[in-house]
C-alpha cells in the first residue's frame, strides 16, 4: 500500500545489462524521502526494472526487507561490474532500425561513459562517428563537431528529412537495389 498523495517516481529503468549498484545507487536517491518506509522501497523497487530485470524481480520468493532485496538483486547482476568495457565494444555498436537517433546516441553514450580507460572529447566523436551508416555518416563526416550533442542536433535534422521525404532512406534502398540486382542477375523480383 501506498502512503497517502505518495506517486511513484519516475526512475531510469534498469535492464539487467549494467552496473546495478549504480541502478541502486540512483533508485535511494530518487526515494531518498521515504528510506524509512521498506515496504515502501521494496514496492517500488519494480517501477525502476524493466526487461529480464522485471521479469527476474517477480520470480523472487517472498522479501521481507529492503537490505534483502538489495543484496538479492546485487548478487544477481554482479557479473555486470566485472566485465570491463572498451573502446572496441562501442566501435561495434550500431543504430537498430526501429531506434531513433536520439535513442541510440543515449544507449552509445550509456557505454561510452563507463569505457576504461575514459574517452577523450575527439575520440567520443571520431568513433561515435565510425559507427553510423549513411546517411548519417555521410552526412556528419565533414562536421566540426565540439561535443556529441552538437551530432544529436545534426542527427535529428537528417532523420527528420528522411521522415519529410527529403532524404532518401538508404536502409529501404540498399534493399530495393538488392531486388533490382537479383533480377538483372536473372532473378525474380517482388
Amino acid at each position: 500500500m501506498f502512503p497517502h498523495k505518495f506517486n511513484v517516481p519516475e526512475f531510469e529503468r534498469y535492464n539487467g545489462t549494467t552496473d546495478p549498484t549504480i541502478h541502486l545507487k540512483m533508485y535511494c536517491r530518487t526515494m531518498a524521502l521515504y528510506t524509512s518506509n521498506e515496504s515502501l522501497l521494496i514496492q517500488t523497487f519494480y517501477y525502476s526494472l524493466t526487461g529480464p530485470a522485471i521479469r527476474w524481480y517477480l520470480k523472487l520468493e517472498e522479501i521481507s526487507c529492503w537490505k534483502d532485496l538489495a543484496d538479492a538483486f546485487l548478487e544477481q547482476y554482479s557479473f555486470n561490474n566485472d566485465i570491463p568495457l572498451d573502446r572496441f565494444d562501442l566501435q561495434r555498436m550500431e543504430k537498430k532500425s526501429e531506434e531513433t537517433f536520439h535513442q541510440y546516441v543515449r544507449r552509445w553514450w550509456m557505454v561510452a561513459n563507463v569505457v576504461q580507460p575514459p574517452l577523450t572529447k575527439k575520440e567520443v566523436i571520431n568513433i561515435f562517428l565510425d559507427t553510423l551508416k549513411p546517411p548519417y555518416y555521410d552526412m556528419m563526416i565533414g562536421s566540426a563537431a565540439q561535443d556529441l550533442s552538437d551530432l544529436l542536433v545534426v542527427g535529428k535534422r537528417i532523420e527528420e528529412a528522411i521522415e519529410d521525404g527529403m532524404l532518401p532512406n538508404y536502409h529501404g534502398l540498399s534493399n530495393h537495389m538488392g531486388e533490382l540486382g537479383a533480377k538483372g542477375r536473372g532473378g525474380e523480383g517482388p
